[in-house]
């Protein structure tokens, strides 16, 4: 008998023993052994409340031993009793408390329908609602091949109680469809419309690439000598977010000698001062994706080694991105990167001369000469055919050849040569297991040090593999970023120098097709005023470099993309011109364009934002828009707090999994949100693993992470992500569609005010939905603690509906009403200096006397309520008005 409980009756003495050592194995075991449940799906006494059962003189608090609960669904109520007592009196309790739970939901919801009660002996189960059992087992009859145990299995295991949940789940969401604000828009292409980006952006982007993603060797280099920006340590003036991105320490880097200055990386450089200990070495640098490995490698060989370490080293970088996969292939490949690379760090040598040649293939030649040139007159025909063919052999020959550049230019010189494998850990799991065979095999094959950027996680995971098991501890080096806005700063600096060189005139075109030449100088004021307007803000510096985090290529292309925006248009680049790079963009402008890039509308799978918001009707029965926003409060609550391993902030996944299923979060969309959380980056697992993680993971909340909870009260956060949020309500997501298409109450999209209204009605239905639909969210008066990691929707509600919006956003209203539009109007007030008229959507303006005379008309000829045809004159900040004229 296939017995699944190590033990016989004689060990179960107490409940205790019926609890641990018989139930628990038989709720977590597989089928066809067990119900299947994970420790995550059930809650003991510690974690359930008392509540007051029976009626009468036998009233009394209870509560069970177990209960399964998911989607914050009481689903199932297991009670234990000592072994051979009664178990009538346990199973009754049980169903009373079933009864009250089920009290707690609305009328015909009740998720609570399955008990279980057990001595050990014997087992039992039924309804809630009846006193007639629906079978019951031994503990003999515990096999795979046992009928009632069988019979158990398939009325209690895990797949038929969610089942059971999904029906309740049904009945809550009822026949109603979700439906999201832009798809009321139109098609996919007007849904995901992007603005065409401003040419002054454009321009910049196209002109300063190489600065800000530098990818061929000289200009890395380009970088080094004219942009670098050092890492210290310890840093002063440091933003919050800054801090934690500083402060924090992977966890596998724990075996890594971090460099504390990158300025005077001396505890790489101190190695190079013996070189013969490095040779036929592996040297591991260790860094983040994006930290800038490869050009620390540069600065390093360039700058940080010193005059007299550089002479006795030849540096050759290998750019493994074009490396191929064929083992034999590889190889010989190499060599001829290796001969390409050091005739290139020989520009002084023409390797294509006799005399060069003759060098390099010295000792070849000389055992030419003691051998079979030996038997020619030298220097006669014969001796010299010897020589030539000798010669042709000889660079033919791949392996012949690379040895010999070695030997000739390293070795007979006494110089240690450093191979670059660059780009090493951009392959999968066995293409990189090739990758370390070839650095291994190098090293080895020609006497080298080879010098080998490699991503944290890839170290990580490959440490124990070869050749990196046999790395010397004291050649793995780790490093840091700089800030963000230091490299941005200094970056932009190298390219005012850059401009003040180059051509003098540029030109863009305005949204009318008017050509505008500027001097190619006032490049700088666009990126400088970019740049303040992004980092001289406490809050948007916080949301570009939590995003960013340690990886700085991810910065410098948001910094990027913010440029090209379409959002920024010629108004705002006319600012920027006459301020001479001053001027700093409108708040509501910086965090429109962060949101939606270069879309019209916001996406949650464009954006770098995510909308935490997100729910998928179409993939869950009852729809929660709070998951995502609940992992990451449940890790933020336990970011300072030690996790399993000791290490501050890194918490088991079936420890939250357990703590969020009880509070109303269905099991697969949390680890389906999970995994999108991980691939977003705010959350990191340990493993590094952006998939296939497991239940008892170690997960920990990162800047990005920490950014996306600080956003959830923000308005402009809120408005964006309203966009893009299934609504159960049609009216609520058609009006919506309304004021991001057309407007309402006389505000035009985008303005200020719609911002304010969309954010509201979002909160508004937020809340209203919590309440109404989500039962299970809120009923937690069977949970003992209450500590649901939830955001305070009704405080954030308070707060934003108190924001100041009456002042319109101008700059949003010149864009569409610009001087020049025609419009048509109807007059509203008639006084002696002119016409007070509305026009668009209520929007209000004055049409001047001296206008109304200049037609040769009168005030008299007017009348209130008369349409009218007029064109905009400007605007006038002062009078809160547009000026018209006839």
């Amino acid at each position: 008998m296939d017995h699944i409980l190590n033990i016989s009756l004689a060990d179960l003495q107490t409940e205790s023993d019926v609890e641990q050592k018989f139930i628990t194995p038989i709720l977590t075991s597989r089928k066809p052994l067990g119900l299947n449940y994970l420790l995550s799906d059930f809650s003991t006494k510690k974690a359930l409340k008392k509540l007051l059962i029976g009626k009468g003189e036998k009233a009394q608090l209870y509560y069970p031993d177990y209960a399964i609960i998911n989607s914050g669904l009481p689903l199932l109520i297991i009670e234990a009793k000592k072994p051979g007592e009664p178990l009538d009196d346990a199973f009754h309790e049980a169903r009373l408390y079933a009864n009250e739970l089920n009290a707690m939901f609305p009328h015909k919801v009740n998720p609570c329908n399955t008990i279980i009660a057990s001595n050990g002996y014997l087992t039992i189960y039924g309804t809630a609602d009846s006193d007639e059992l629906k079978g019951e087992f031994s503990f003999d009859d515990i096999s795979s091949a046992n009928a009632n145990f069988g019979g158990f299995l398939d009325y209690c295991c895990k797949d038929k109680i969610l089942k059971e949940a999904d029906i309740v789940l049904k009945i809550i969401r009822g026949p109603s469809k979700y439906i999201r604000p832009i798809s009321l828009i139109g098609g996919k292409s007007a849904q995901n419309e992007e603005l065409k980006p401003n040419t002054f952006g454009s321009t910049i982007s196209l002109e300063f690439r190489s600065l800000f993603n530098p990818e061929s060797l000289d200009e890395k280099n380009s970088i080094v000598h004219n942009a670098y920006v050092t890492t210290r340590r310890l840093l002063r003036h440091l933003y919050p977010i800054e801090s934690i991105i500083r402060s924090s320490q992977p966890l596998f880097a724990s075996d890594a000698l971090l460099v504390e200055d990158t300025k005077t990386p001396v505890e790489i450089t101190s190695k190079f001062k013996e070189k013969k200990n490095l040779r036929n070495q592996l040297l591991l640098l260790i860094g983040g994706v994006g930290a800038g490995k490869s050009t620390f490698t540069q600065y390093l060989r360039e700058e940080a080694l010193g005059e007299e370490l550089t002479k006795n080293t030849v540096w050759v970088n290998i750019n493994m991105n074009y490396a191929p996969l064929e083992r034999v292939e590889i190889y010989n490949w190499l060599k001829r990167q290796l001969i390409e690379g050091l005739e290139t760090v020989h520009p002084d040598l023409d390797f294509e001369l006799a005399a060069v040649l003759l060098k390099i293939f010295a000792v070849e030649f000389h055992k030419l000469e003691k051998g079979a040139a030996s038997f020619y007159v030298k220097n006669s025909e014969k001796y010299q055919e010897l020589f030539a063919n000798k010669m042709a052999e000889l660079l033919d020959n791949v392996d012949t050849k690379a040895k010999a550049y070695v030997r000739y230019l390293c070795g007979e010189r006494d110089k240690l040569l450093v191979v670059v494998l660059d780009n090493c850990d951009k392959r999968s799991l066995e293409d990189q297991l090739l990758m370390f065979d070839v650095a291994s095999w190098l090293k080895e094959e020609f006497s080298c040090l080879v010098f080998l950027p490699l991503r944290d996680t890839t170290y990580d995971n490959f440490k124990k593999e070869k050749p990196l098991d046999t790395v010397i501890k004291d050649l793995v080096f780790r490093i840091d970023p700089p800030l963000l806005r230091e490299i941005i700063y200094k970056r932009i600096h190298y390219a005012l120098r850059l401009l003040s060189k180059g051509r003098n005139t540029l030109s863009f075109q305005l949204d009318n097709g008017i050509k505008v030449d500027y001097p190619a100088s006032e490049q700088g004021f666009f990126l400088a005023s970019i740049a303040r307007s992004l980092f001289e803000n406490i809050f948007f510096n916080q949301i570009v470099a939590g995003l960013s985090g340690k990886n700085i290529r991810k910065g410098l292309e948001i910094f990027l993309d913010f440029c090209k925006s379409g959002h920024i248009n010629e108004g705002e680049l006319l600012k920027i011109q006459q301020t001479k790079g001053i001027y700093k963009l409108p708040h509501h402008l910086i965090a429109r364009v962060l949101l939606k890039g270069n879309r019209k509308y916001y996406s949650d799978t464009a954006s770098n934002i995510k909308n935490l918001f997100a729910s998928f009707p179409e993939e869950d029965i009852l729809p929660n828009p709070f998951c995502r926003v609940s992992i990451l409060k449940w890790l933020e609550i336990r970011k300072n707090q030690e996790g399993p391993n000791k290490t501050k902030g890194y918490h088991r996944i079936d420890t939250m999994l357990h703590d969020l299923t009880r509070f109303g979060y269905n099991e697969n969309r949390v680890i389906n949100d999970l995994n999108n959380l991980i691939r977003f980056g705010c959350i990191v697992p340990e493993s590094q693993k952006a998939t296939s993680i497991s239940y008892d993971e170690l997960i920990s909340i990162t800047p990005s992470g920490l950014i996306h909870i600080q956003l959830v009260g923000d308005i402009n956060y809120l408005s964006a992500c309203s966009e893009d949020f299934y609504f159960r309500e049609n009216q609520i997501a058609s009006t919506i569609k309304n004021n991001i298409t057309v407007g309402n109450v006389g505000f035009v999209p985008q303005s200020k005010r719609v911002v304010f209204e969309n954010s509201l009605l979002l909160l508004q239905y937020l809340i209203s939905y919590k309440k109404t639909y989500l039962y299970n969210y809120n009923n937690t008066s069977f949970i003992a603690d209450n500590d649901q990691n939830d955001i305070d929707l009704e405080y954030i509600y308070s707060t934003i509906s108190k924001f100041d919006y009456k002042e319109e956003d101008v700059d949003t209203l010149l864009d569409k009403y610009t001087p020049g539009t025609h419009v048509d109007c109807e007059i509203v007030s008639i006084q002696d200096y002119g016409l007070f008229i509305n026009f668009g959507l209520k929007l209000s303006g004055l049409i001047h006397v001296s206008w109304i005379e200049k037609k040769k008309m009168h005030l008299e000829d007017f009348d209130i309520g008369q349409p009218i045809y007029a064109t905009i004159i400007n605007y006038s900040p002062e009078h809160k008005r547009f000026l018209l004229k006839i």
